[in-house]
């Protein structure tokens, strides 16, 4: 079983991903951003929908903290036949099969929605718990309309004088012939066989009638038995716990004690009955002397009555829950309870319980004999929601775990992980990679889907590890050929203006290596949200920025100017440029501008023409003893092309796009 697609309305800082915009998981899946854009709420609001409801009221629940909305968070995980024989009962088990959605993109998936209602006088921010199940979008074939008009016209048999049963089988015939073919002709005035009739109409899916996923009440006994059987048990990792509260069985080491007790408790069950069977067997013996005694007394008082005393037997989970993790440390000779040791051990702590609970999942570790085995175990699957996962961890410790995560995501379990390190954004091992970002609430983009629309050579230059962790964190990049123009521009930049300083306005300059992936990685960036600005020398307006213009006439003009300039010669650009033929200046100058509104600054020759002369053969070597303090920005200026309707140049408009807040 796993969690494959979650709406969720107005909780925290998510105002709205819903329908086409609903967040999409697989079973290793990642949520990756920056800081405070909202990826801690995304695991929050997964538990929300999975945890038992909460009579605690939290204004921070809502979104924008407006009591007045109302959260929703709506979840489909798919069930396989492995998970509904879990449950023992055969009637029960088919009346949660009959749950099970199978429409449009849903095949054998089971919604379920917790709504909290707006914290004010009527509803005073009550918490729900449902199946999401299809109904008419028509509001007067609604549930809710249905069900209201039936039990209005229910309540007249027993308030009106002469409203009768027959007054009651007709008026629901009238306003509802359609479900009226569902009813027996017998129970027709029952008011309980309506609502049968109903249910039989809506499973028909009558041709013509437009259905939506609805929450509804759980038909009676299901609630909790799907709560405690089919849905999976969950374990939340919290990035940093105070560390008084990582001894407490709601702290991170407590769930992760409670996750691996689950794994253990049938086996150590077992061994503690075989063990102390003995034990208890002499205890009762040893009690009938003194059984005796007290009885005698008693009946002195109360002749019918006797005393037996029955021993309680030993609980594994009290046993566990009493747990003292302690941390052997061999400089100091002695052994160090988890709350005195660094946050560093406590998370490799964590990730090696983790690697424990999936040797115990895949087979590999037991607490019994290998003969002992039991091959017909029914577990309940697990969720684990992770936050940021590589804290303290060394790059090649975070890969191993990628590992460890993807063991234990093939023994029936998810694990769904927000990070910050590139190195764990890995798409041959994750199955959903999602990018969240905070505009005006958290939004989030699925990166693996974007991804996997390009071939495979396309997706390894994208995936390229020094590439992907300087755009993946950020909301605009700018594109370069080389290093010598990512050098010349940072120092250029701060000083037309102080402000413009890459590295503190966390904007990267993402050097390529080459011209021709430009197209390639400006619309792949701009798919991911991403702004994208391109600065390339003269040689890229010919083969590549064509592929970047969406603007046809404008493409039409790159491609004439193009022409123009291979009919004076192969070094036809800058000759032009000093002799300044008047049809092709225009024509330049007309599409540096038009390139300019698509972020694209075009270089009127080599990156190398727009600083003073440095004496170096090397561009690189040029580039880094090029020292633009030694300049004021007029003599930078005069080495940049004036823009004739602006006053300004094609740098300076070119970066003030680039860093405009």
């Amino acid at each position: 079983m796993n969690l494959e697609r979650i709406e969720v309305r107005n909780h925290r800082s998510i105002k709205e991903q819903w329908g086409d915009d609903a967040i999409e998981f697989e079973g290793l899946d990642c949520l990756v951003g920056k800081n405070n854009v909202g990826k801690t709420n995304i695991v929050s609001s997964i538990k929300y929908l999975l945890e038992e409801e909460d009579k605690t009221k939290d204004e921070e629940l809502y979104w924008n903290k407006e009591t007045s909305r109302t959260v929703e968070v709506r979840g489909y995980f798919e069930v396989l036949e492995e998970d509904l024989n879990r449950i023992q009962d055969e009637e029960k088990r088919e009346q949660v099969r009959e749950l099970l959605l199978d429409w449009e993109d849903f095949d054998n998936h089971l919604g379920i929605c917790r709504i909290t209602e707006p914290d004010d006088e009527d509803t005073n921010g009550n918490t729900s718990f449902q199946v999401i199940q299809l109904r008419p979008v028509d509001e007067e074939l609604s549930e809710d309309t249905f069900l209201s008009y039936r039990n209005e016209q229910w309540d007249k048999t027993n308030e009106e004088d002469g409203f009768t049963g027959t007054d009651y089988r007709d008026a629901m015939q009238d306003r509802y012939p359609e479900v009226a073919e569902h009813v027996d002709e017998d129970s027709l005035k029952q008011k309980g066989a309506w609502e049968d009739g109903y249910e039989s109409y809506i499973d028909s899916r009558p041709e013509g009638l437009d259905f939506e996923p609805t929450p509804t009440s759980f038909p009676s006994g299901t609630k909790q038995l799907i709560r405690d059987i089919v849905l999976p048990d969950v374990v939340k990792i919290p990035a940093i716990k105070e560390v008084e509260d990582a001894a407490q069985a709601s702290g991170e080491l407590g769930e992760m004690t409670d996750a691996l007790y689950s794994e253990l408790e049938e086996d150590i069950n077992e061994q503690l009955d075989d063990r102390l069977g003995g034990v208890y067997d002499r205890l009762d013996t040893s009690s009938e002397a003194f059984e005796t005694q007290i009885s005698d007394y008693l009946k002195q008082a109360f002749r019918d009555y006797s005393v037996e005393l029955d021993f309680p037997r030993v609980e594994s989970r009290r046993l566990f829950r009493g747990v003292d993790i302690r941390i052997e440390d061999d400089q100091l000779e002695d052994t160090l309870s988890h709350e005195n040791v660094g946050e560093g051990v406590r998370r490799v702590l964590i990730f090696s319980m983790l690697r424990t609970i999936a040797d115990l999942r895949d087979g590999s570790l037991s607490v019994n004999d290998e003969d002992d085995k039991d091959e017909d175990g029914q577990r309940q699957p697990l969720l684990i929601l992770y936050e940021e996962a590589e804290l303290f961890l060394h790059p090649n410790l975070q890969k191993n775990m990628l590992r460890v995560f993807r063991s234990l995501c093939n023994s029936e379990a998810q694990i769904i992980f927000n990070t910050h390190s590139p190195v764990l954004v890995q798409n041959r091992v994750i199955d959903t990679i999602n990018i969240v970002r905070n505009d005006s609430g958290t939004e989030v983009t699925p990166f693996h889907t974007v991804l996997e629309e390009r071939d495979v050579r396309e997706q390894s230059r994208l995936m390229d590890l020094q590439k992907i962790s300087s755009y993946i964190f950020s909301d605009r990049v700018l594109l370069v050929e080389g290093q010598s123009d990512e050098i010349v521009l940072k120092k250029v930049s701060s000083i037309l203006d102080p402000d413009w300083i890459f590295q503190s306005q966390n904007i990267p300059i993402l050097e390529l290596g080459g011209k021709d992936d430009f197209p390639l990685f400006k619309h792949f960036l701009e798919e991911l949200g991403i702004e994208v600005f391109v600065m390339a020398d003269i040689g890229a307006l010919s083969r590549n920025i064509p592929q970047m213009v969406e603007d046809e006439d404008l493409g039409n003009k790159i491609n004439g100017l193009k022409g123009k300039a291979g009919q004076i010669g192969e070094n036809g650009w800058k000759q032009p440029v000093i002799d300044n033929p008047e049809q092709l200046n225009s024509i330049r100058a007309e599409v540096r501008t038009r390139l300019l509104e698509e972020n694209i600054l075009v270089l009127m020759g080599d990156v190398e023409d727009y600083y003073p002369e440095v004496e170096s053969g090397n561009k690189i070597e040029a580039a880094l003893e090029f020292s633009a303090t030694d300049y004021d920005p007029e003599e930078l200026r005069e080495h940049f092309v004036e823009l004739p309707d602006r006053d300004e140049t094609d740098v300076e408009a070119f970066l003030g796009e680039v860093f405009d807040p």
